[in-house]
């Protein structure tokens, strides 16, 4: 692949990598319990695996509890499938941090982090496929 393709292709799958993590914890008006659109970014058959993992792949859980949320860091690191040189697949490592601010009680940590497995979608973007994430959640640190 040249490098101008590289960079049109990081691009794509980078908004679908984005759009995934506003949709499933970011974006929103909380307190929430609705992520109906988590998974927009998904294929149909990865969309119905989600659901029923929609505690790992959401933020379901702490929705209702939270005023908000800050990102605190966001990477994809893409490994590319290209036979021929055109792009077949795509393995984004990915790293989600974010700070869920709860008000009166203590803000939480959480960290979400693996892999999203990517497949082109016929019409020249890019849909997940699969997942292997996993996700902790723990006390924010005090303020010094």
């Amino acid at each position: 692949m040249e490098a101008a393709d590289r960079e049109v292709l990081a691009d794509k799958v980078g908004s679908v990598v984005t759009r995934y993590f506003q949709d499933a914890f970011l974006g929103g008006d909380y307190p929430r319990s609705d992520f109906g659109d988590a998974f927009a970014t998904f294929t149909a058959g990865a969309r119905a695996r989600a659901a029923r993992d929609k505690v790992l792949l959401t933020n379901i859980r702490l929705g209702p509890t939270i005023e908000h949320v800050v990102a605190r860091r966001q990477t994809a690191y893409l490994s590319v499938l290209s036979p021929y040189r055109v792009a077949a697949g795509v393995t984004a490592k990915v790293e989600l941090r974010y700070l869920a601010v709860r008000g009166d009680e203590r803000d939480q940590r959480v960290r979400v982090q693996g892999r999203l497995l990517l497949t082109r979608d016929g019409a020249g973007g890019w849909l997940i496929f699969g997942y292997d994430l996993s996700r902790s959640v723990g006390p924010a640190r005090k303020e010094s």
